[in-house]
């Protein structure tokens, strides 16, 4: 049937002469609009300040007429500024049936690298538990104009990092389809030394009688990661040239100090302390033991710490 409006008429008769008639219309049109092809999302960097001469190729097919003249604005060659144009592009048959379609063109500075990943250098922090830390990093982007980049790292910031080196791994990607990777390692550490709550000797204070005499230590001492430190009584000094058999070391926490006086008007034994983690962090401090000729001498000398300060949770 052409295009139109065209009349169909039916006739039908018996074998009795008996006849009849009808008709009815067929109309052919066009009413499907033609069908615009466009490119997808153009991506260009710019070749000045102004932006970019952007060429893109555009074609319209109509069932009925075949192929027909589409209208883009801005056309193709035109100059694209810096940053995402809508090209918005239309065509129409010979009915008038109207088609049309759109596509973006993005001009990017032509000074932007191509997409980049910041993380930190590998570095050291110092256990807060004693499972580890929990760390906290900075992760950026540059080299893209899409301001929702997303960006995933596993371990993610905030994690709670074990005792060990751990190998934090970065990825991200813009909606241009740009993608990047990027790594460092953070190590976590016991980097304090254990804290001295407390120590004393008993007894402190005694007469020159030249008997020997044993001494106990009490310690109590913390530290973030490992729960029970160490400690020990490792050497005796005094101010006074000690002979032999003088002070004598019995265990971990016990001596015995010879009574005796024979340079000035006092001898001090210097007990000196140790306590350690297990990360071999070390804690030194001084206990002292006085002999006096009369058993009267001034109070008693309690522990100086050398080491084993409270620290901040991360270095």
């Amino acid at each position: 049937f052409p295009m139109g409006e065209t009349l169909v008429t039916c006739i039908a008769s018996n074998t009795a002469g008996e006849r009849a008639e009808n008709s009815f219309p067929i109309i052919v049109g066009d009413w499907a609009p033609p069908v615009i092809k466009i490119p997808g999302a153009i991506r260009v960097k710019a070749d000045s300040r102004e932006g970019a001469y952007v060429k893109y190729d555009v074609t319209a097919y109509d069932d009925v007429y075949g192929e027909v003249k589409p209208l883009c604005s801005p056309e193709s060659g035109s100059l694209f500024k810096v940053g995402t144009t809508r090209v918005d592009c239309s065509a129409e048959d010979f009915e008038g049936n109207p088609g049309s379609a759109v596509f973006d063109v993005e001009v990017v500075d032509g000074a932007q690298n191509a997409l980049t990943l910041h993380v930190p250098d590998s570095f050291l922090y110092d256990a807060d538990n004693p499972e580890g830390a929990y760390v906290n990093y900075d992760v950026t982007v540059s080299g893209t104009t899409d301001s929702r980049v997303d960006i995933k790292c596993d371990p993610p910031s905030g994690s709670l990092f074990p005792l060990k080196t751990t190998t934090v791994n970065c990825q991200a990607g813009d909606s241009l389809g740009q993608f990047a990777k990027a790594s460092f390692d953070v190590t976590v550490a016991d980097l304090g030394d254990p804290f001295i709550e407390k120590a004393t000797v008993t007894p402190d204070l005694f007469a020159a009688t030249g008997e020997y005499v044993p001494v106990s230590v009490d310690v109590s001492a913390v530290d973030t990661v490992d729960l029970k430190p160490s400690c020990q009584l490792y050497a005796i000094s005094s101010n006074e040239k000690l002979s032999r058999g003088d002070a004598t070391i019995t265990g971990t926490y016990s001596a015995t100090l010879r009574a005796a006086i024979t340079e000035y008007e006092a001898r001090i034994y210097r007990m000196h302390m140790s306590c350690s983690d297990y990360s071999g962090n070390k804690t030194l401090f001084t206990l002292y033991v006085t002999v006096s000729r009369d058993g009267k001498a001034p109070a008693p000398v309690t522990a100086q710490p050398t080491g084993g300060k409270r620290r901040a949770s991360g270095h």
